[in-house]
């Protein structure tokens, strides 16, 4: 094993605490480690807004996917100065986004529904279909749909999108990009980035590491091969999984 220092792309902001496990173990194994977060999600404006012709309040509920969506959509009604009627309903994709949820609204005046088996698409459908009779909104990210409005295609369910935000990715070169021994990824949005500033991005001896079953099937798909994968049980998160690729290379090299 090379004992230069390599270089990891970290795609998160950088930790505020030196005794984050990321600087232990650039420390004990010799690592160069470059926080810099692949993309962010803006906003659009009221105006790119209202240029979509939708109006919120012609509807009776609204389907929020995940926690960007949430936080990007209640930003937009606020900056609309649009105020959701009582009765106004919410549909969760996960409990997770509904405990999210709190954080914009009263729920104890409000009415919120997600799945009991928390992200099943199946049983998503079933509770949006048994109130066919409300009008809903799908808030999406730009040039984005969202897997729900494929779903409720053959269903008798009223459905309208609009974008809420669009996604920024990082500046970048590929002589950044290829200088990395180590690309950690925590979303398929991070290849996307590195795909936009590098089309032409060849993995060759580059490690990867990712974040979750998505992230890792988008790598995969594109012909990548992933060294280090979390969440495991042994494994829960990316410092536990690098260090333990570190640490099983580290023993091939004696």
């Amino acid at each position: 094993m090379s004992t230069k220092t390599r270089k990891v792309l970290v795609p998160q902001p950088e930790p505020p605490k030196k005794n984050s496990p990321y600087y232990q173990l650039a420390e004990e194994y010799g690592l160069e480690l470059v926080f810099n977060p692949l993309f962010h999600f803006e906003t659009l404006t009221a105006r790119q807004f209202r240029d979509q012709k939708v109006d919120i309040l012609k509807h009776t509920a609204v389907i929020l996917t995940s926690r960007t969506i949430t936080t990007h959509f209640f930003k937009l009604v606020s900056d609309l100065r649009c105020t959701l009627p009582e009765d106004f309903k919410y549909f969760c994709a996960s409990e997770r986004v509904a405990l999210f949820l709190q954080k914009f609204i009263t729920v104890r005046k409000r009415k919120i529904f997600f799945p009991e088996k928390n992200g099943s698409s199946s049983d998503f459908q079933t509770i949006i279909c048994k109130h066919d009779k409300e009008k809903y909104l799908v808030p999406e990210i730009e040039e984005r749909a969202s897997d729900v409005v494929a779903m409720l295609a053959d269903t008798k369910v009223k459905v309208s999108t609009c974008d809420v935000c669009r996604i920024i990715y990082a500046e970048l070169t590929p002589e950044e990009i290829d200088s990395f021994d180590f690309l950690l990824f925590f979303s398929p949005n991070g290849l996307s980035a590195i795909k936009t500033a590098y089309p032409e991005y060849q993995q060759g001896k580059q490690i990867i590491g990712c974040l979750g079953e998505g992230t890792r099937d988008d790598l995969e798909q594109a012909g990548l091969q992933v060294h280090i994968s979390a969440p495991t049980r042994e494994y829960p998160s990316m410092t536990a999984a690098l260090e333990h690729y570190l640490q099983e290379e580290k023993k091939a090299a004696k």
